[in-house]
């Protein structure tokens, strides 16, 4: 009878049978405790941290969107429309009002002032005169030589301010403004003297209306240009002036 070694073959010693039935066990009953919990640990709190992964990079967004904003948003200088005079130039808004130097007397409805450092020619908003130049295209017109002098009286020797409405500028490069000498409105007194009628062609101007209502009572009065006869005098006596 041959006898078998428990080395060279057969069942296995108990040692190794014993590991053996310790690996089965671990195989049907799972991990440790110890691992399932942190397992299931982790479960709960990867939610948890990725929601706040998330907030994080929300909040760091959202902080510099609005430190683009600040940055972006212009600072108050001495340099700024609000606070330096040069808000008040022909450029700015419909309402401003800029104060110049008076330079010199043109004609009826036009000054020559310094404005943003240079001279500059101002013709009247919404009047005007009669011709004081023999070498325009009508030439001297009735009261024009009036209406320059009456316009030097009203300006000369009393504080100017410019007072914009529309456009700027015309087509020959002068300033349209109202104009006034202190706190007079030196266009309507030439329309109420009758040194001046409406300047119809701009109807869109904030004065027109009232400009009118001035007209028309100086008209009634017959003052100024709108004494016929006075008027029908001059014309006969300047025959080669061509009438207004």
């Amino acid at each position: 009878m041959t006898v078998r070694s428990g080395k060279a073959g057969g069942r296995p010693p108990a040692k190794a049978r014993g590991a053996d039935r310790s690996r089965r066990d671990r195989d049907v009953k799972g991990p440790a405790p110890r691992a399932v919990d942190e397992e299931r640990a982790e479960r709960i709190v990867s939610p948890r941290r990725r929601a706040g992964t998330i907030a994080g990079v929300l909040g760091l967004f959202i902080a510099g969107c609005l430190a683009g904003v600040y940055s972006a948003r212009p600072t108050a200088t001495h340099d700024s429309p609000a606070t330096t005079a040069k808000a008040a130039t022909p450029h700015a808004g419909a309402s401003e009002r800029v104060e110049v130097e008076l330079k010199d007397v043109v004609d009826g409805d036009t000054i020559s002032v310094v404005l943003d450092g240079r001279v500059q020619k101002v013709r009247y908003l919404g009047i005007d005169t009669p011709e004081s130049f023999a070498s325009t295209s009508s030439g001297i017109e009735y009261l024009g030589k009036e209406a320059a002098a009456r316009n030097g009286a009203l300006v000369k020797g009393r504080s100017i301010t410019l007072e914009y409405d529309g456009s700027r500028v015309d087509r020959y490069g002068r300033v349209l403004a109202y104009v006034w000498a202190d706190d007079v409105d030196v266009c309507k007194q030439l329309l109420a003297e009758g040194y001046a009628e409406v300047y119809r062609k701009a109807p869109n101007i904030r004065r027109y209306a009232d400009y009118l209502e001035v007209e028309a009572a100086a008209r009634k009065q017959c003052r100024g240009v709108w004494d016929a006869p006075a008027k029908s005098a001059w014309e006969a006596a300047h025959p080669t002036k061509a009438k207004r």
